[in-house]
């Protein structure tokens, strides 16, 4: 019981020292939260239901793809993620995310620990309502499977508003 106890303990300190490194590389630190411009909306179904919302969202560009990223914090213990891949083209405005499987997903953590992954037999596509080099808004919707647990969840009337930080 005490090595439970211990291990509880740990955790939440982990959990509590690692949180702030969920903001380090958002395009707005946590003082600011509420002040962002960019904004992620969408409805999970399936297996998970909830309304995602998040006020802080990343945007990465690889050498083949491009990559947003979105977190939900609802407290320390229930985290949710979702990851948009896409194989970035200037003159494309519309993307088959079904191109991109395992690339594009949506996590459910508990704590830092990954609880459910939905990463398999991706459905879905982005549209971009407009790409500048500052700035980028559309919507997107998907379906994804975590082939391990036999769960599955769609995502859908996604949107997006991402404004590079200058």
């Amino acid at each position: 019981m005490k090595i439970l106890k211990h291990i509880i303990s740990i955790l939440a300190i982990m959990t509590l020292l690692l949180l702030p490194a969920c903001y380090e590389n958002s395009n707005i630190g946590p003082e600011n939260y509420n002040n962002s411009n960019n904004l992620v909306k969408a409805q999970i179904e399936g297996d998970v239901a909830l309304d995602f919302t998040a006020k802080s969202m990343n945007y990465i560009k690889d050498i083949n793809y491009s990559r947003f990223t979105a977190t939900m914090i609802v407290d320390p213990f229930e985290i949710y993620s979702l990851e948009i891949s896409f194989p970035d083209s200037v003159n494309h405005y519309s993307f088959d995310l079904s191109k991109t499987d395992t690339f594009t997903n949506f996590k459910v953590y508990f704590g830092q620990i990954v609880k459910e992954y939905y990463f398999r037999n991706v459905k879905g596509t982005i549209d971009f309502n407009k790409r500048t080099k500052d700035t980028m808004t559309g919507v997107f919707s998907f379906f994804a499977e975590d082939s391990l647990l036999k769960k599955s969840i769609i995502v859908k009337d996604g949107t997006f508003q991402f404004i590079k930080k200058k």
